[in-house]
């Protein structure tokens, strides 16, 4: 954000409306690949709320079944917690 930020007012651009606009500012450091830097870094972002969707959906969910949940449990405790670790016999 500071790299970009310093870039855009460096250049006079103050203003961003779009998201064309933010990817513009890493032409600098990367050249033609500033779109597809700006892309891999949006779609990275989005790739690191899964886990944290996937536990908060897991937490509400166990909450509202009253279930034992929770990290600091064992798998064989959370059952429902930890969907597919606990087939069979372990």
């Amino acid at each position: 954000m500071i790299t970009t930020a310093a870039t855009l007012h460096q250049a006079g651009i103050t203003d961003i409306e779009s998201s064309s606009q933010a990817a513009e500012a890493l032409r600098p450091v990367a050249g033609p690949f500033a779109f597809t830097l700006f892309t891999l870094g949006i779609v990275g972002t989005g790739l690191l709320a899964v886990p944290v969707l996937a536990g908060s959906a897991a937490y509400a969910l166990g909450e509202a079944r009253k279930w034992p949940i929770g990290l600091a449990r064992k798998p064989k405790e959370a059952k429902a917690f930890y969907p597919g670790h606990c087939d069979g016999d372990g």
